[in-house]
C-alpha cells in the first residue's frame, strides 16, 4: 500500500513539475517574441513590450481554457505574428522623428491593432461556420507542418542555447569555436529523451529528466566554480531581465499617445496577420488533433481563438492561437484538463507581478533540452514512424515540406505544401470515373408505358441510342476523360445515332470543361450524330450554348426521361412494321369483340382530356387497355405537387399490380388527352372464355417482366 501511495505520490509529483515546465516554455516564448518586435529604436521600451505580452498572455490563456474545445489548450504569443510585425515596425519606424513615449505607444498600438485584426477575422470566421475548411487539409501537409514544426523546434533549441536565432543556412555559426559546446551538449540530451520516451513510454521520465538535467547544470557550475553571475554573462542563464515589478510599464494610453499616421502606414501588415491567425489556428488545431487523437471543434476553436486575440488586444498583447509545444508536452507528461493553462497564466501572473527576474535562475540548456526533446519526437514520428502508415506519395509530400521549410522557410514550405497536395487531388480525381452509367436506349427506357412489341423494338435498335450519366464535379481532367471516351463512341462502326449526357448529379462544371463539352458538341456534329444534354444546370446549358459554335449546340432536355421519350417517340415514328404482334392484335380483336357484346367482362370507356381513370388507393382491381389517346400516372411530390412518374401510350397495359398483387392503386392515372380504353374484369373473363383469360395473362407477365428490366435500369442509373 505504501509503495502504491508512494507511485501515484510521485506521478503526481511529477505532472505538477511538467505543468510547470509548460508555464515557464509559455513565459520563455513570450519574452523572446517580445524581444524580436523591440528591437533597434524600440529596444529602450522592451519593458513596457513584455509588460503587455505577459499580461496579453495571461487574459488569452485563460480565455482559450475557457472556451476552446480542449481545454488543455495554451494560447500565446505566437513567433510568425512577433516576425511580422517586427520588419514592418523596423521598415515604418525607420526615419521617423518621434520622442521615446511616442514611439514606444506606437509600437504599442500597431501591437494592439494586429491582435485586433486577428481577432475579429477568427471571430468571424467562427461565426460562420467557416472551421470545416479545416477538414480539408491533407492529411500529409499536416503532416509535413507537424515535421516542419519539429524541425524548427530543434533549430530553435540551438538558437536559444547560441543567443541567436539559427537554422541550417548559417550552420557555420554552430560549429565555430565554442559554439559546439553550447549547444549540442542540451541537444543531444532532447534527443537521448525523445529516444527513451519512444522505447519506454513512460510519463515520468520527461520531468525526471529535466530534474536531473537541471541538478547536473549547477553542479558542473560548482565543480568549475562558475558564479551565477559569470553564468548569466556568459548566455546560460534565462535574462537578465531585471527584478522588479512589470505592472508599472503598462500604458493604458496606448492608442492615444501613438502617432497614428505611423499607425495608418502599419494598416497593410493587418490582414496578412489576420490570415495567419485563422491560418495557424486551424493548422494548429488539426495539428493537436493529430498529435493528441481527438477530434476538435473547429468553429469552437475559431471563436475562442478570435476571443483571445480580443483579450490580448485590450491588454497590449501579442496575436496569438494553438501553441504546439505546450500541449504536446502536457500530453506526453500525462497532464490533463485546465492544468497546463492554469500554470502557463499563473507563470505569466508571478512574472508581470515579481519581475522577470523570477526566471535569471533557469538555465537555457534545460529549455533547449526541452525543445529539442519536442522537436525530435515530432521528427521521428512523421519521418520514421509515417514510412508504414503512409503512401508513398503522400511520404514524399510530407518530406518535401520539410526539405522546403529547412532550405526556404516555413511560409514558403506551406504553400509549397498546399500546392503540391492540390497538384495531386487533381492527378488523383482526374483518374475517378465520373461516368456512373453506361447504358443505351435499348437497356435504359423512359417511363413511357408502351406495347409489349414496341418495347422489344425499342430494345433491339435502342443500342444506337448511348447515355453516359455523369457525376461529380467536372473540371479539366475528368471532362478531357469523357470527351476521349465520346470520341471512342463516335469511333465505333458503326456509329451511335444519338449520344445523351446526363448532368442530373454533376455538382459544377469549370471553364475548361465548359471547352471540352463544346469540343463534344463539335465531335458529334462531324459524324453527324445527334448530342443531347440532360439536367444541366440552367446557368450551365446558357454558357455551353454560348461556347458551341455556330449550329452546334447540343439539345437540351430537363430531364433524361424526356430525352429518352423523345429518342423512343423518333425511333417508333421510323419503323416500317406494324406496332403490334400477330398475337397481340389477336388478342385485341377478342377483346373489342366482347366489348361489342356489351359482356360483362369486357367494356369499353371513353374518357375525355382531364378524366381521371384511377385514384390513389382505390380499391377496385379492374385491368385496363389502352386502344386511344395518352394517359400519365401521377403521385404527390414532397411539396404538395403532383408528379408524373409513368406515361402511356396505346397499347399499354394499366392496373397489372393493384390486381396481382391485391393493394390498393398506387398512382393516380389521368387522361392527358381524349382517349379511349378496354375494361377488363380478369376473374369474370376467367369464368366466361379462360382460354382468353389466360393469353391476357401471358400478355401482363410480359409486361411486368419489361417493367422489372426497367425499374433495374433506373435503380443503377441513381446507384443504388
Amino acid at each position: 500500500m505504501n509503495s502504491k501511495t508512494a507511485a501515484v505520490g510521485l506521478e503526481t509529483a511529477a505532472r505538477a513539475l511538467s505543468a510547470l515546465l509548460v508555464g515557464l516554455m509559455t513565459v520563455s516564448f513570450t519574452i523572446a517574441f517580445t524581444a524580436m518586435i523591440y528591437t533597434g529604436p524600440l529596444a529602450p521600451h522592451v519593458a513596457q513590450g513584455l509588460a503587455h505580452s505577459l499580461l496579453g498572455t495571461l487574459v488569452s490563456v485563460l480565455v482559450g481554457t475557457l472556451l476552446m474545445s480542449y481545454k488543455g489548450a495554451v494560447m500565446r504569443a505566437q513567433d510568425l505574428p512577433a516576425i511580422m510585425l517586427a520588419g514592418s515596425l523596423a521598415a515604418v519606424l525607420s526615419g521617423q522623428v518621434l520622442s521615446p513615449e511616442t514611439m514606444a505607444a506606437t509600437a504599442g498600438a500597431t501591437i494592439v491593432l494586429a491582435s485586433l485584426a486577428a481577432g475579429v477575422g477568427t471571430l468571424l470566421f467562427g461565426m460562420f461556420r467557416l472551421g470545416g475548411l479545416a477538414r480539408f487539409i491533407p492529411h500529409p501537409v499536416i503532416g509535413g507542418f507537424l515535421a516542419a514544426t519539429g524541425y524548427l523546434m530543434v533549430m530553435a533549441a540551438v538558437g536559444m542555447c547560441l543567443q541567436d536565432t539559427f537554422d541550417i543556412r548559417n550552420v557555420d555559426a554552430a560549429i565555430a569555436p565554442g559554439a559546439l559546446a553550447r549547444w549540442a551538449p542540451w541537444v543531444l540530451a532532447g534527443l537521448a529523451l525523445a529516444l527513451v520516451s519512444r522505447r519506454t513510454g513512460s510519463r515520468t521520465i520527461l520531468p525526471a529528466t529535466i530534474t536531473v538535467l537541471f541538478f547536473l547544470f549547477y553542479a558542473v557550475l560548482a565543480v568549475r566554480g562558475i558564479s551565477l553571475a559569470e553564468a548569466a554573462s556568459s548566455g546560460l542563464l534565462l535574462g537578465p531581465f531585471g527584478s522588479t515589478t512589470l505592472l508599472v510599464e503598462l500604458n493604458a494610453r496606448l492608442l492615444v499617445d501613438a502617432d497614428w499616421s505611423v499607425l495608418l502606414a502599419q494598416l497593410p501588415i493587418l490582414p496578412a496577420i489576420m490570415a495567419m491567425t485563422v491560418l495557424g489556428t486551424m493548422l494548429g488545431a488539426s495539428g493537436l488533433e493529430t498529435i493528441l487523437g481527438r477530434d476538435f471543434h473547429m468553429e469552437k476553436d475559431l471563436r475562442g481563438t478570435g476571443a483571445a486575440n480580443i483579450g490580448a488586444a485590450l491588454a497590449g498583447g501579442i496575436a496569438t492561437f494553438h501553441g504546439m509545444a505546450e500541449p504536446t508536452l502536457a500530453h506526453k507528461a500525462g497532464v490533463t484538463g485546465r492544468l497546463a493553462p492554469l500554470a502557463a497564466a499563473g507563470v505569466a501572473g508571478a512574472t508581470l507581478l515579481l519581475g522577470a527576474g523570477v526566471l535569471e535562475l533557469m538555465p537555457v540548456g534545460v529549455f533547449a533540452a526541452l525543445v529539442a526533446y519536442l522537436g525530435f519526437d515530432m521528427l521521428f514520428t512523421w519521418l520514421w514512424d509515417s514510412r508504414r502508415t503512409l503512401k508513398r506519395w503522400d511520404y514524399l509530400l510530407v518530406a518535401g515540406i520539410l526539405s522546403v521549410a529547412v532550405f526556404q522557410g516555413f511560409l514558403v514550405a506551406l504553400v509549397a505544401g498546399f500546392m503540391a497536395a492540390s497538384v495531386l487531388f487533381l492527378v488523383t480525381y482526374a483518374r475517378i470515373d465520373i461516368v456512373r452509367l453506361r447504358s443505351s436506349a435499348g437497356e435504359y427506357r423512359s417511363r413511357v408505358e408502351r406495347s409489349v412489341e414496341s418495347q422489344a423494338f425499342l430494345s433491339e435498335v435502342g443500342r444506337g441510342i448511348v447515355i453516359r450519366g455523369l457525376d461529380g464535379y467536372l473540371f479539366f481532367g475528368t471532362a478531357s476523360k469523357l470527351r476521349n471516351e465520346v470520341r471512342a463512341l463516335l469511333d465505333t462502326r458503326p456509329p451511335p445515332r444519338r449520344v445523351i449526357l446526363d448532368f442530373t448529379r454533376v455538382s459544377g462544371i469549370d471553364a475548361s470543361a465548359m471547352q471540352s463539352l463544346a469540343k463534344i458538341a463539335g465531335d458529334c456534329d462531324a459524324r453527324d450524330v445527334a448530342l443531347d444534354c440532360t439536367g444541366m444546370d440552367p446557368d450551365d446549358a446558357r454558357q455551353l450554348n454560348a461556347t458551341c459554335a455556330a449550329g452546334m449546340a447540343p439539345t437540351m432536355h430537363a430531364t433524361l426521361d424526356s430525352a429518352l421519350e423523345a429518342a423512343e417517340a423518333g425511333l417508333l415514328t421510323d419503323r416500317p412494321e406494324p406496332v403490334e404482334s400477330d398475337e397481340t392484335r389477336a388478342i385485341l380483336q377478342e377483346l373489342e369483340r366482347l366489348a361489342d357484346t356489351q359482356s360483362a367482362a369486357v367494356l369499353w370507356m371513353d374518357c375525355p382530356a382531364g378524366t381521371r381513370l384511377i385514384t390513389r388507393g382505390a380499391a377496385e382491381r379492374d385491368l385496363y387497355l389502352l386502344r386511344e389517346g395518352l394517359l400519365r400516372a401521377e403521385v404527390e411530390g414532397p411539396k404538395n405537387e403532383m408528379l408524373r412518374v409513368a406515361a402511356f401510350r396505346p397499347g399499354a397495359i394499366i392496373g397489372e399490380l393493384a390486381h396481382y398483387a391485391d393493394l390498393p392503386r398506387t398512382a393516380d392515372i389521368v387522361c392527358d388527352t381524349a382517349s379511349r380504353l378496354l375494361r377488363v374484369n380478369i376473374e369474370e373473363l376467367s369464368r366466361t372464355d379462360p382460354g382468353l383469360a389466360g393469353r391476357v395473362h401471358d400478355q401482363v407477365a410480359r409486361v411486368l417482366a419489361r417493367r422489372v428490366a426497367t425499374m433495374t435500369a433506373l435503380l443503377r442509373h441513381a446507384g443504388i
